[in-house]
This record gives C-alpha cells, sequence and structure tokens, in this order.
C-alpha cells in the first residue's frame, strides 16, 4: 500500500468513527440528562455495525488513534460539551470543566485502544465495549453531580430550560424591527445551531452573519462563544439577539454568584463595536444595565411584547425580583 493509499484509508477510518460518534450523540439527544446516569444498559450497547467495522479494521483504528490522538478527543470533548448545554443552555462549562472532561476523554479513548489490541476474538467486542463505555458512564454521571456544586443545584443541572430556533419572522416581529430598517452589517448574537434569521436576512439582500457556540459553520455563521467572538470596534450596524446574550445576562444577574461582571462587560463589548447610528436591538430586556447607559452616547427604545402583557410570568419578574423585562429594546449609539 503506497503511503497516499494508506493516508486516505486512515481518513477514512476517522470519518466512519467520527460518524458513529455523532449518531451516538444524536441518540441520547432527546433522553433528559437525568435518565443518563449509570448504570444504563442502553448507553452501554453498541450497534452491530459497529462491531462489525471494528472488527474488520481493527489494526487500521488503532492507528487512527494513534496518530490522531489529540483530534479525537478534541472531537469528543467539544460534542459533550454542545451536548450537555444542549440539555440546560445556562450550564456554565469553564476550564476546569473541560480540564475534567478531557482526562476522562483521553482515559476512555486509552481504554478502548488498549482493549481493540487485547481483543483477539471478535466475539469477545461487545463485551468489552459494554465494560468500557460502563466505566465511561460512572465518570461522565460524576462530571454531571460534579456540575451541580458549580451551577446552583441538583435540580438546576438536570431541569430542561426551554430553548429553541425561532422563526425569522418571530424574531423580527418581537424584536420591532423591519428588514429595511437594519443597517449593515448585521451580526445575530446567539444565532442557533442553523442561523435560519442570518440565512433569511441575506436573502433579502442584507450583510448579515451569525455566531453561536452550537452551529454548524459555514462562510456566514462562526462557530464561537461570545466571550471568545472578536468585537472589532465602530464594525457592526446591526447587532441582535433575540432570547440569547440578554437571556442569559439576566440570569446571571438573577443567579447567587453569576457572572454578572463578566457578561456586563461583554455588553459594553457589543456596543462599542456599534457603527454610529448602530443598534443593538435584543429581548428580553436589560434594564439594570440600560438604566447606566449615558444618554448623550446611547439613545435607548424600548417595546412592549404585547403577547407578554399580563402573563404569569410577567407577574412573576415583576413581584419576585421587582423587574419588567419582558420587552425588546434598541440600544442606538449616536456617536
Amino acid at each position: 500500500m503506497t503511503t497516499e493509499e494508506m493516508m486516505s484509508t486512515i481518513d477514512w477510518i476517522g470519518n466512519q468513527l467520527r460518524r458513529y460518534a455523532l449518531n451516538r450523540f444524536r441518540r441520547f439527544a432527546s433522553v433528559p440528562l437525568e435518565e443518563l446516569k449509570a448504570p444504563s444498559n442502553e448507553f452501554c450497547s453498541v450497534p452491530d455495525s459497529l462491531v462489525t467495522f471494528l472488527c474488520q479494521n481493527q489494526d487500521s483504528v488503532v492507528r487512527w488513534m494513534d496518530e490522531r490522538s489529540d483530534e479525537t478527543s478534541q472531537f469528543f470533548i467539544k460534542q459533550a460539551i454542545a451536548f450537555f448545554q444542549t440539555k440546560n443552555q445556562f450550564l456554565i462549562v469553564g476550564d476546569q470543566e473541560k480540564t475534567i472532561l478531557t482526562a476522562e476523554y483521553v482515559r476512555f479513548l486509552g481504554d478502548f485502544r488498549s482493549g481493540l489490541l487485547d481483543c483477539k476474538h471478535s466475539t469477545h467486542l461487545p463485551k468489552l465495549l459494554k465494560e468500557v463505555l460502563a466505566v465511561h458512564q460512572i465518570q461522565l454521571e460524576q462530571f454531571v453531580l460534579d456540575l451541580a456544586s458549580r451551577n446552583l443545584s441538583r435540580d438546576f443541572v438536570f431541569s430542561t430550560p426551554v430553548c429553541s430556533e425561532y422563526s425569522p419572522d418571530l424574531q423580527l416581529r418581537i424584536l420591532h424591527t423591519p428588514t429595511e430598517h437594519l443597517l449593515d452589517p448585521i451580526l445575530d448574537l446567539g444565532c442557533g445551531q442553523n442561523g435560519e434569521l442570518v440565512h433569511f436576512l441575506r436573502s433579502q439582500g442584507n450583510l448579515a452573519f451569525g455566531v453561536d457556540r452550537g452551529s454548524d459553520p459555514d462562510q456566514f455563521i462562526i462557530n464561537a462563544d461570545w466571550f471568545n467572538f472578536p468585537f472589532v470596534p465602530g464594525f457592526w450596524g446591526t447587532i441582535i439577539s433575540h432570547m440569547a446574550f440578554s437571556n442569559h445576562f439576566l440570569h446571571h444577574y438573577l443567579r447567587p454568584s453569576g457572572h454578572l461582571q463578566q457578561y456586563a462587560q461583554c455588553y459594553m463589548d457589543v456596543l462599542s463595536a456599534l457603527k454610529p447610528q448602530g443598534s443593538f436591538i435584543y429581548a428580553p430586556g436589560l434594564p439594570f444595565i440600560e438604566a447606566l447607559l449615558p444618554r448623550e452616547e446611547y439613545c435607548v427604545e424600548r417595546f412592549e411584547i404585547t403577547q407578554m402583557t399580563g402573563t404569569r410570568i410577567n407577574q412573576y419578574f415583576r413581584t419576585t425580583y421587582g423587574l419588567d423585562v419582558l420587552y425588546a429594546c434598541k440600544v442606538t449609539r449616536s456617536c
């Protein structure tokens, strides 16, 4: 086999393994996080097609894992973090958690590789895989329980807050923002996996882009966290964020030991990234920081979300926190 053929085989092996891994993450996508606690026969089960693939390509799989070990572990870590935050968008998975998760996937992949090397008979492989996954599940369960100690409580971690991609029409109506009033270029901050509003705006002739930590990146969508996104001063004409950045900012404002300062700094970075007469348009509102903005620099407009007027959630925020947040806000930079 030539070097070129060998590289082609290794790439094919990697693509197949990633496909099986992605299918596994998708298999559990609709399962509540609490149901993934150890022990679980479902978690430890593997499809027959994967067993057959591993048996037929045992040596090549081991070679691929040796040559692409860092790439493999980073792939699993990225998918795992996305999985946890899809279950609960408000979970904080910081550097400490990423370090723990990295160590676990390095260990898990090492056990997987060692098992393949030690498995002399294909009939033993299903049992071996089940044993490796059983240990992995115990470690992931402990990881989730540790998250609870840094994310309010066990009940909070195992809860499933509503998180959805809304239609472009609904987002623009809630934000009181006709497309002809948007100043280019436009950034959708927290655009969602598919960036539907971004692609809609581009279909209308707008120069629109999106950023989201869980997005499927393309030429207009950037996969990034808003804390790591480079907000170039004076670049954007409009920055939109429907039920995304301000929703998280509000969560951390109300949350004991929330990351309030980090969000406040990011909020000001967003405003500094606006052109003169550019606007940051978002919902829900953030009255606690909007009141602090210098009026000679920013014009703050609020738009009632009539569908929420008089609702129980509106009354809850008012009576529990003394806040009226169920409105859309447009902050325009005057100079």
